[in-house]
């Protein structure tokens, strides 16, 4: 080759049916700035899938079978369905499960319980979400929308406030109307040592969780348990 002229190679396969394969590690490249020789192999290949392990902590009763289901590519009426899903067998003190997924794909899911009887059970918590970047394991609680992408278990000890109507920390209630909250994060719905306030007029709070709209408007309820709080915005509306 000419001094110093810029080299660009990349290998293929030729089959004995003139079938051409390119590899996948991209062009290589160098300068022939002096007698050498330039090393082309065929490898680091790019694979199409990657293996995604969820590593999952739930509660289970006698029968009940966990899974992780949701979208990650599996295809056309497979989503969101537990014959898509990764069904989770208890190691240790986890459930986990393994599938493949189209590298670079968006992953999202929920955790579900399936009964003896074939009854599904939702977890609470939003979509969970990832990527398929790469191999490797996601962390998740039944009680927890956090992600550990290190496929560490997300710690469940802090407390948080549910109820009908709670989504993202949030509820709103009529004026002169009532409800129900709960404790999610204790072996307790209703533990004993909970206490209850509101920091504002617009409602008023129990010592067991209920609340009372009072007049229009917005105010933040709070519970503490030994040295966890949770607080929950509740907006007043007209009936």
């Amino acid at each position: 080759m000419t001094k110093g002229q810029a080299i660009t190679a990349r290998l293929i396969k030729v089959d004995a049916n003139g079938k051409t394969t390119w590899d996948e590690i991209g062009d290589v490249k160098a300068t022939a700035d002096k007698t050498k020789t330039v090393d082309l192999k065929w490898t680091n290949a790019v694979e199409d899938t990657v293996d995604i392990t969820i590593n999952a902590a739930a509660d289970l009763k006698t029968g009940e079978t966990l899974y992780a289901v949701g979208d990650w590519g599996q295809g056309k009426g497979k989503t969101w369905t537990r014959a898509g899903g990764v069904k989770l067998a208890r190691y240790g003190n986890a459930y986990t499960g393994t599938t493949k997924v189209g590298k670079g794909n968006a992953i999202t899911f929920r955790l579900i319980k399936v009964d003896a009887n074939g009854k599904t059970t939702w977890d609470s918590a939003k979509d969970r979400k990832s990527k398929a970047d790469k191999t490797k394991a996601l962390g998740v609680s039944w009680t927890s929308g956090k992600v550990n992408e290190d496929g560490t278990i997300p710690d469940d000890s802090a407390i948080s406030i549910s109820g009908k109507g709670v989504a993202d920390g949030k509820l709103s209630i009529q004026k002169g109307n009532l409800a129900e909250l709960y404790v999610i994060g204790t072996q307790d719905a209703t533990p004993s040592d909970a206490v209850w306030w509101s920091d504002g007029a617009a409602v008023a709070v129990s010592g067991t969780g209920t609340v009372y709209g009072v007049q229009t408007g917005t105010a933040k309820v709070n519970v503490k348990v030994g040295n966890q709080t949770a607080t929950i915005t509740i907006t007043i509306t007209i009936k």
